[in-house]
């Protein structure tokens, strides 16, 4: 329906976003914000993310070494993504925790655009 209250046909698409995963920062960040018995949760998410989608870092012994390797490669990927847009020239509103990706990836766009000039 119109803005008018007018009923009529109209083309329309359906958009679906396909990832490798959908864990997002924000996917650790809001146990972790809620406290108590959530944080546990963190755990749990990062050995399953590291189980399915950083099989190699399996390898490395368990614990805070295991976490620190996942960490270091998460934060690379992360800036490696991050200069890549920037070096198109494309500015995204809301390159923020909700719309990041664990794998250093982009899931959801927001406000964006790219500069006419750069």
């Amino acid at each position: 329906m119109f803005y008018n209250g007018n009923v009529r046909l109209e083309p329309g698409a359906v958009v679906c976003r396909v990832a490798p995963s959908f864990v997002r920062f924000g996917t650790f960040q809001l146990p972790v914000s809620r406290g108590g018995m959530q944080v546990g949760l963190v755990k749990l998410v990062a050995d399953y993310v590291i189980r399915h989608h950083y099989p190699h870092l399996m390898e490395v012994p368990e614990g805070s070494e295991r976490y620190a390797a996942w960490l270091r490669e998460v934060v690379e990927r992360t800036g490696r993504l991050a200069g890549l847009w920037q070096g198109l020239g494309f500015v995204h509103g809301v390159l923020n925790t909700d719309n990041m990706s664990i794998l250093g990836l982009t899931i959801d766009y927001g406000p964006y655009g790219f500069m006419d000039s750069f």
